[in-house]
């Protein structure tokens, strides 16, 4: 019973010594690209809801685990839960005048989820607001995106279409 015990701590203790490595998404054109920030409107349940961004080498890959091998960490927003940290939740440099594939994906508890796989390619001079609306405790999901540009500076803000929009 104790080698039982021993050996189920142990294989405890090395799960946790596992090394992924996540890269982080980074802007070669740094501030001299377009800004973009993700703002979120969405209904959640009691306890909050988490949407995690990545950035992806292409379109296919809309549900299921990220592969981190495709992908790179663009962004974090949570709402209420304090084990989850915000990560760029005030938004990113990213590059212009090449197109650019997120994959917003917002998670509530174990039961609620909705992804939605969106490319467009911002233009020099604008900056960018991703949109996320709807409400993420229905069934089904009843989530959407929506692209929002300005002229840097300006702060007045039109509506604009994706290049590629999949709601997974």
């Amino acid at each position: 019973m104790v080698k039982k015990i021993v050996s189920i701590l142990l294989v405890l203790l090395c799960a946790g010594c596992v090394n992924v490595n996540i890269s982080e998404y980074k802007s070669r054109q740094g501030s001299n690209g377009s800004f973009l920030k993700i703002t979120r409107n969405i209904e959640d349940p009691l306890l909050g809801s988490t949407t995690l961004v990545w950035a992806m080498k292409d379109t296919e890959q809309c549900g299921g685990v990220v592969d981190v091998e495709k992908s790179s960490r663009f962004m974090v927003i949570d709402d209420i839960n304090p084990l989850v940290a915000d990560f760029r939740e005030e938004g990113v440099f990213v590059d212009t005048d090449s197109p650019l594939i997120l994959r917003l994906h917002t998670v509530a508890g174990k039961s609620y989820e909705c992804a939605i796989v969106v490319q467009f390619t911002p233009g020099k001079g604008k900056d960018y607001e991703i949109r996320l609306l709807g409400k993420v405790n229905a069934s089904p999901h009843r989530c959407r995106a929506e692209l929002w540009s300005t002229v840097k500076g300006a702060g007045v803000y039109k509506k604009e279409e994706f290049d590629f929009y999949n709601d997974c």
